[in-house]
Formats: C-alpha cells, structure tokens, sequence
C-alpha cells in the first residue's frame, strides 16, 4: 500500500527546477508509474481495478519517462503547446490510474464490510479531476494559472491525505 501512497505523491505532487530556462521535475512522473505498476501488480489477485491499474501504468511509465528525458534534454521548451498537451496526457493518466485505484478500493471495502475511507478517497479523486481539468482549461491565462496551480496543489494534498487513511485502514493501522 505504500507504493500507491508514494505512486501518486510523485505522480500528483509536481514541483520542479528551473536552470536556464530549462524546467526539471523534482519528482519525476515515471518513478510514480513504476510504483503505481509493482504495487498493482502485488494486489491484482484482489480486484480487477488493480489489473486495469497495472496495464495503465506500464505505458505511462515509458511515456512519462520520455517527457522526463525531453525536460532533461531542455527539448520540451521547444515544442511549445505540443508540450503542454504532452504534459496533459501525463495529467490525464495520473489521473486515471487514481480512479482505478479508488474504485478499486470501493470494492475492497465492500468486500471487506469494513470502513476503508474509501467514498472520501472517491471524493478526493473527484475534486483533484475537476481542479486539474479547470486549470488545463485557463493555461493561458496567467493570473488564474497560478492561482488554480495554488488550488490544484492543495486537492493533490487533499487526495494524498484521502489516500493515506485508506491504506493505514487497509492494513488496520486506523
């Protein structure tokens, strides 16, 4: 469990380095997909979500990573707007492995007939999809950029929280 926790941290949390004009993610996408896909892998026998999940991953692994490499090349500046729908496309597979995972988890805890925090962690997803959608949607709009950057940051810190009582639930720490 804690490589989900850990997965989505790197996926959801982004902060990264500027060096001359060339941004550098501190916490690379790819490290979260590679820990999204070994802990879907060590659970799939659980729900098929963990297995949708772990064919998600296993793509956006090699993806991300590519867009990791393009930042690290300092190439990404150059594409312009096809950078900003590459960087969508991470977006949207982040977020389509933490619905799988939520959903996962809603079958878990009914199979379970115990309280795993899940419907808070299915809230969460949806909050963190609404504000990153609205916040592709105002890109070019600098003022409410950074401000939805702001409330994006805080939904990701909402989920990862959402997250974390899920798994201390499901290993009976809460």
């Amino acid at each position: 469990m804690k490589g989900f926790f850990w997965g989505f941290f790197l996926i959801f949390l982004d902060f990264s380095l500027n060096l001359h004009g060339h941004e550098i993610g501190l916490f690379p996408d790819f490290l979260g997909f590679l820990l999204l896909f070994r802990s879907a892998n060590r659970m799939v026998h659980l729900s098929t979500r963990f297995s949708r999940l772990s064919r998600l991953s296993r793509p956006m692994l090699v993806f991300s990573a590519a867009l990791y490499a393009l930042d690290l090349l300092g190439l990404s500046a150059n594409l312009g707007m096809l950078g900003h729908f590459l960087s969508l496309g991470c977006s949207v597979g982040g977020l389509l492995a933490a619905l799988h995972f939520s959903r996962a988890m809603l079958e878990l805890q009914a199979q379970r007939t115990e309280e795993l925090h899940a419907q808070a962690l299915h809230t969460a997803w949806s909050l963190l999809a609404v504000c990153q959608m609205v916040s592709y949607l105002f890109l070019m709009n600098v003022l409410l950029s950074s401000v939805l950057a702001l409330l994006c940051l805080g939904a990701g810190i909402y989920y990862l929280y959402c997250l974390s009582r899920c798994c201390r639930a499901w290993l009976g720490e809460g």
